[in-house]
């Protein structure tokens, strides 16, 4: 009888080894159930995804012709079924809805839907619709409303009653950069010249690091490095020295690659401070195009000028559109959507935008540059998180934002 005992303790040991090494290494899941919520049904889709740069969920709920769509980061080990309630609002012929993960995420939307058509529910606040007692319950209303309140540093202001808690804001100043930090209410003042740099067309932006030459006439003998985070500043020296005649490829995986087209020489550039020699007439050059490397001819680069580049397979109609991460922005008419990367047919509109042009996306939001304001775009609405003077005038590099997630 112990003899029985024992193997069939060693089987269940062994069915538990087996499922938790299939969910380890399980990269999708698709589940279907449903929620009832004070007397609604709701059908659940809960679509899991990982790959290189994203691990989460894809979430599609569904009452009746109301189809929402929404994301959720994996903070659950790859479970099944997430979503463990649903709260929902009908106003002023809005249905608006929230999904209740099992664990909690300020990150998720909450959507709304008028005539078929979804909505963020910034927008519909700002149209004057009163959700506070759906948002009361989930999140601080105040979020979704603009502060004016700022914080100065000479010249330069950053609103920071508008920037998320790990939000960090970077002003490029010539030859210094200012570098305000919402975690810790810092700014830091890095000095990165010993004369003003007007010309930043090489410097490049990372997730969390800056890159930018350091320029002796036409030639480039090293690269600064800033951990914008820390503020620490390192240098990285290189054994030849590399034409200032030179442009950006792009950056991958961290990595900034760049193009010299004097010398015909690829670089690449890390943040660990180190860089190597990636392309030459010799060996031959690469591209990253739509997620692989491809080898391409040096005239690629010399007489195209081609950057790494990603096609987006989307039949929407826009004027532009932008990663960001879990879903696209899509611009058009100045009007901005969101389209969830599960269901590309599906665009969740959040509002209108005063410029169209001098964009960036990063962790989800959406930045821009207009009358020398830098504003943020998010679930929160459209607010102003920067000012300077000089953006009305120069914008290359000049400004970046992003969330660090890293502390």
């Amino acid at each position: 009888m112990r003899r029985v005992l024992k193997f069939t303790g060693f089987l269940f040991l062994l069915l538990l080894v087996y499922q938790f090494v299939v969910i380890y290494l399980e990269d999708s899941h698709v589940v279907e159930y449903k929620i009832t919520s004070d007397g609604l049904e709701f059908n659940i889709k809960e679509e899991y995804r990982k790959n290189s740069y994203l691990s989460g969920y894809f979430i599609n709920v569904k009452n009746g012709n109301n189809d929402f769509v929404f994301y959720l980061d994996n903070k659950y080990n790859k479970q099944k079924k997430v979503v463990k309630d649903i709260k929902y609002l009908k106003k002023d012929d809005y249905f608006c809805v929230y999904p209740v993960p099992m664990k909690e995420d300020l990150n998720i939307d909450i959507l709304c839907s008028k005539d078929n058509k979804l909505y963020d529910a910034q927008y519909v606040i700002n149209e004057g619709v009163d959700l506070s007692s759906l948002v009361n319950n989930l999140e601080k209303y105040s979020l979704y409303k603009s502060s004016n309140k700022t914080t100065s540093y000479t010249n330069t202001l950053f609103y920071k009653n508008n920037l998320a808690p790990k939000e960090i804001v970077v002003m490029y100043k010539y030859k210094n950069m200012f570098v305000y930090n919402k975690e810790t209410d810092k700014v830091n003042n890095i000095e990165l010249f010993d004369s003003d740099l007007y010309d930043n067309k090489l410097s490049a932006y990372t997730d969390g690091y800056y890159f930018t030459p350091v320029k002796n006439g036409a030639d480039i003998g090293s690269y600064i490095i800033v951990n914008m985070v820390d503020g620490k500043k390192r240098e990285i020296y290189l054994d030849d020295h590399m034409s200032y005649n030179s442009y950006n490829l792009g950056v991958v995986d961290n990595k900034l690659y760049v193009f010299d087209l004097t010398n015909k020489v690829e670089y690449e550039f890390r943040t660990d401070s180190s860089y190597k020699v990636v392309g030459t007439v010799k060996s031959g050059f690469k591209a990253y195009v739509n997620g692989k490397w491809e080898k391409v001819s040096v005239t690629e680069f010399t007489d195209k000028n081609i950057k790494f580049s990603t096609n987006l397979d989307i039949n929407k109609k826009y004027d532009q559109i932008y990663d960001a991460k879990s879903f696209y922005y899509i611009i058009r008419d100045k009007k901005v959507y969101k389209i969830y990367k599960n269901d590309l047919n599906v665009e969740i509109y959040l509002g209108t935008i005063t410029n169209n042009n001098d964009i960036f996306a990063n962790n989800d939001k959406l930045y821009y540059i207009d009358n020398g304001y830098l504003y943020k775009f998010d679930k929160y609405g459209n607010k102003k998180i920067a000012y300077d003077n000089e953006l009305k005038y120069n914008k290359e590099n000049m400004v970046y934002a992003f969330i660090n997630n890293k502390s």
